[in-house]
C-alpha cells in the first residue's frame, strides 16, 4: 500500500488535505460560506508547498517516490477541481 512508505510528520498532514474537499463542497451547499473554498485552496497550496520542500520527490528508493509521485497527483487533481469550482481555468504547465 502507498501510505505505508508516508511516513515523514509533513506527509502524514498533507495526507488529509486532499480528502476534505467532499467535506467543503458539503458545508458550502447548505450554509453557502462560500470563502470556504477559496481558504480551502490556499489552505492545500500551502501545505503542498511545504511537503514538497520537506521531501524529496524523486528518491532512490522506488515505493517512497512512487507513493510521494502518487500524492502530488492527488493534489493537482483535487486543486484542479477547486480551482474549477471558483471559475478559475487551472494551467497544465507552469
Amino acid at each position: 500500500m502507498i501510505a505505508n512508505y508516508l511516513v515523514h510528520q509533513i506527509e502524514l498532514e498533507f495526507i488529509k488535505q486532499p480528502i476534505r474537499l467532499p467535506e467543503i463542497i458539503e458545508d458550502t451547499a447548505r450554509d453557502y460560506q462560500v470563502q470556504r473554498i477559496p481558504q480551502y485552496a490556499i489552505e492545500l497550496a500551502t501545505t503542498f508547498h511545504q511537503f514538497y520542500r520537506n521531501c524529496k520527490v524523486l528518491t532512490a528508493n522506488k515505493n517512497l517516490r512512487e507513493a510521494r509521485i502518487a500524492l502530488v497527483s492527488v493534489t493537482k487533481i483535487v486543486l484542479k477541481n477547486t480551482l474549477s469550482l471558483m471559475g478559475i481555468s487551472a494551467s497544465e504547465r507552469m
